[in-house]
């Protein structure tokens, strides 16, 4: 039997439709989780098809990474880490400016469980996080950072802390990575650190 054999369904999203042989994909802003079945005769397989969202500019390789251009796209991160678990392993990230972070101080941290740890490639390009206003001293929050936890192939380089941030953390917390089990390159933190 070849595959013109099989007959094909997918369930579970309208992003995804199949032509033939043929799935075709359409990106949205969230990740999307989908189920392929291939029919032949009485038997059935199911593979489960992850839609990755398409949310920066980029498509994520060594040569066209994600670009972080503004506050926007790091609120645009830390969603895509903690609310769709997307650890970004092997993708790339390059920071085009300064990163003003309006003195937001609801900016959800990057990462903030183990369980999606950043496994990308985060390229600061000399660029600053300026203008965060990080408080969670009166909770019982650990490992918090701009990255909480960064896993064994992640990558944060090329990135710095300006003074112009303030930092208050509960404990078990810094400016950059909380939990590190890969890299950290030519960073630097200029921002006066408060834990209790």
């Amino acid at each position: 039997s070849s595959l013109n054999d099989v007959d094909w369904e997918i369930t579970g999203t309208t992003q995804a439709r199949i032509s033939g042989t043929t799935v075709n994909v359409t990106r949205g802003s969230k990740l999307v989780n989908a189920v392929l079945h291939a029919y032949l005769g009485d038997y059935e397989k199911r593979s489960l098809v992850s839609i990755y969202p398409e949310i920066f500019n980029g498509t994520g390789t060594e040569a066209d990474p994600y670009i972080i251009a503004d506050f926007n796209d790091m609120k645009k991160l830390s969603d895509a880490t903690n609310s769709q678990g997307m650890s970004f392993d092997g993708e790339y990230f390059k920071v085009t400016a300064d990163i003003d972070m309006q003195n937001d101080a609801t900016f959800p941290i990057i990462s903030d469980a183990s369980s999606c740890a950043f496994a990308g490639v985060f390229d600061g390009q000399g660029h600053s996080i300026k203008n965060w206003k990080f408080n969670n001293v009166n909770t019982d929050d650990l490992w918090s950072a701009l990255f909480s936890f960064v896993a064994k192939d992640g990558v944060i380089k090329n990135l710095n802390i300006d003074k112009s941030c303030s930092l208050k953390f509960h404990r078990n917390a810094a400016s950059l990575v909380s939990a590190l089990m890969g890299t950290i390159d030519n960073c630097k933190n200029y921002a006066e650190v408060y834990t209790a």
